[in-house]
């Protein structure tokens, strides 16, 4: 089952499964070459499995370090050009900056969730942590 469905006033419905993975993973690094091949190859396997189910879906690949795919980039695009469409005084420029600031807010999200990750790994007890 995908992780999020949007469906904006236009009516289009949205639908995105949601990857993080390590862009410096060293065997993927291997196997693809790249990080951008690694990411490309991800997407490829979500769209094969969801593309049959869901009209208009797309994968959505995220780094660690919060930076989006190509094609992850296109689909942000995608939405925020649909929630123009229902909004009357919106520019022409702004979907662009929306696309933009959902983005930076990923990958402040991502880096927010590695810090803590990285600063607290011992638990002490429920809910708690101590960092190293």
């Amino acid at each position: 089952m995908p992780d999020v469905m949007l469906v904006p006033p236009s009516g289009r419905r949205f639908t995105f499964d949601v990857r993080t993975v390590n862009g410096a993973c060293a065997s993927a690094l291997t196997a693809y070459g790249t990080a951008a091949a690694h990411l490309a190859a991800i997407e490829r396997q979500k769209t094969s499995k969801y593309a049959a189910y869901y009209t208009n879906f797309r994968p959505l690949v995220i780094t660690l370090t919060g930076a989006l795919s190509e094609a992850s980039r296109r689909a942000v695009n995608e939405v925020a050009k649909a929630a123009m469409k229902s909004c009357e005084w919106a520019m022409e420029w702004e979907p662009a900056r929306w696309a933009d600031m959902v983005s930076h807010r990923m990958a402040v999200a991502m880096v927010r969730t590695i810090a803590s990750v990285v600063l607290c790994v011992t638990p002490v007890a429920a809910n708690t942590c101590v960092a190293r």
